[in-house]
């Protein structure tokens, strides 16, 4: 049996490149005071003409932003066709500033753009780099993969009572490379299609990364419990030999009696009834400790007397949820 532990020692495998800060940080900025600056110039050297004049300089600064974000990001087609799309809004305020002489129709179109291709860009990467490693940083296993547009890294802690097979991130398209185990060089082994390893019983710390051009729109991360099948269950066995089964339970507890006993399993088998009692609407169940206790057990009366009944499967709530109240003198 194995499960994951959390761990408070975890560093990111991936930090963004300068290139990458620059792109993000710095080039804003700086194409933003150059705007202001250009501006200033035109005002005083043209005043007359400021209006067309600064539409100009914005639309070539959108000329330029367009191509660096069709080349320097590396998109899909589809990706790139959007971002065309998107910058209509910007084509359409720079015609009519230029036509009308009037700057306020391209700054609004190239900011309505430009705001609409960062929710795009964002929308497009499933995770980010500043969320993905503050979590990484804090140990939060749960989202312990640092993707980035080039590649990413994860690292998982595992606790085995027994030897076995783990399973790790990733697929056959997109194997786990510089696999390590305990801080030593370890290989993935393949397993139905998917990279795991073969661990001794212990502690142990796995840590890898991913390499590509594009960042995926997916990657497969192992399920802790992948999801198992409960078919065949003791009510489906009843059902099968014919036997009548009757369950009965209040709100709080109707689930328990229904849904889980019959393994997932939402309708009911046949030769099955089933009858729910309300719940009493109270702040908290001290303050009616009985719930619908009186109510199930007339109810299973009846059914018992009437002879009808093979298997009778009931639930008093009352003594889980008033114990979760804590008030002894209600319990």
């Amino acid at each position: 049996m194995s499960k994951q532990a959390t761990s408070a020692n975890i560093s990111s495998g991936h930090r963004p490149t300068r290139s990458e800060l620059r792109a993000s940080l710095v080039w804003p900025v700086i194409i933003a005071v150059a705007i202001w600056l250009v501006g200033l110039v035109i005002w005083i050297v043209v005043p007359g003409r400021f209006d067309t004049a600064v539409s100009a300089v914005i639309a070539a600064g959108l000329i330029i932003y367009l191509g660096w974000y069709q080349r320097a990001l590396r998109l899909t087609r589809w990706e790139r066709l959007v971002s065309m799309v998107l910058a209509v809004p910007a084509v359409l305020g720079i015609a009519y500033g230029l036509i009308y002489g009037q700057a306020l129709y391209a700054i609004t179109g190239v900011s309505a753009s430009l705001l609409m291709l960062s929710v795009q860009r964002a929308l497009t990467v499933p995770l980010s780099y500043r969320l993905a490693r503050r979590n990484f940083l804090r140990g939060n296993l749960e989202i312990a993969l640092d993707l980035t547009d080039k590649g990413g890294s994860f690292r998982q802690e595992w606790v085995l009572e027994t030897s076995g097979f783990v399973p790790l991130p990733g697929e056959a398209r997109r194997w786990p490379l510089d696999l390590q185990v305990d801080d030593r060089a370890a290989a993935a082994v393949a397993r139905q299609n998917a990279p795991g390893l073969w661990l001794a019983a212990g502690t142990h710390t796995v840590s890898g990364s991913f390499r590509w051009d594009v960042l995926p729109e997916s990657l497969p991360v192992p399920a802790l419990f992948p999801p198992q099948d409960a078919s065949g269950g003791i009510i489906e066995y009843l059902s099968g030999m014919g036997l009548s089964t009757f369950k009965i339970a209040e709100t709080e507890k109707y689930a328990h009696v229904t849904y889980f006993f019959n393994g997932g399993v939402e309708e009911p088998f046949a030769c099955e009834q089933r009858i729910l009692i309300p719940s009493p609407k109270v702040a908290t169940y001290d303050l009616q400790p009985e719930m619908s206790a009186h109510g199930i057990t007339e109810a299973t009366i009846a059914q018992l007397r009437s002879g009808q009944v093979d298997v009778c499967i009931l639930n008093f709530a009352n003594a889980d949820m008033v114990g979760h109240t804590g008030v002894i003198p209600a319990v």
